[in-house]
């Protein structure tokens, strides 16, 4: 039954629930509430400014607006997209680098502590001998 979902229902000439109805004016073969102008027209035909039919002259200013600010933020994201590509190419290059010097560094790190225990190994064994020598020479 009208009205039962909260529907605007019509009753001796007068709209209860809702307020007024806008009238209804043609837009490109269909039925628009409000005048044409205001309402924006769903259809792709660009019709001529004339009574009954939506501004197709300032819908097309519009879409053109809209299409150039689209490019240019177009146009911005693609440089800056480009430029954290440069970015990232030098970050790996950077990495590269890095990573060698760190190899070079742990290959370092490895020797010394070789050396270190050669070395001790020598000084200690240095040591037993002359400690062996000297209690056997008495």
């Amino acid at each position: 039954m009208p009205g039962d979902r909260g529907e605007a229902v019509k009753v001796g000439g007068k709209l209860r629930g809702g307020g007024s109805v806008p009238p209804r004016v043609p837009c490109h073969g269909r039925a628009r509430p409000g005048p044409c102008a205001t309402v924006p027209c769903a259809s792709p035909v660009s019709a001529p400014s004339a009574p009954g039919h939506c501004g197709g002259g300032a819908w097309g200013a519009v879409t053109q607006q809209v299409g150039q600010e689209i490019l240019a933020n177009l146009h911005t994201d693609r440089e800056k997209i480009q430029r954290a590509r440069e970015r990232l190419r030098e970050t790996d290059a950077n990495l590269g680098k890095s990573s060698r010097i760190l190899t070079g560094m742990l290959r370092r790190i490895i020797q010394n502590r070789i050396l270190v225990f050669i070395l001790g190994a020598i000084i200690l064994l240095t040591i037993i001998l002359a400690i062996y020598f000297n209690l056997r020479g008495h």
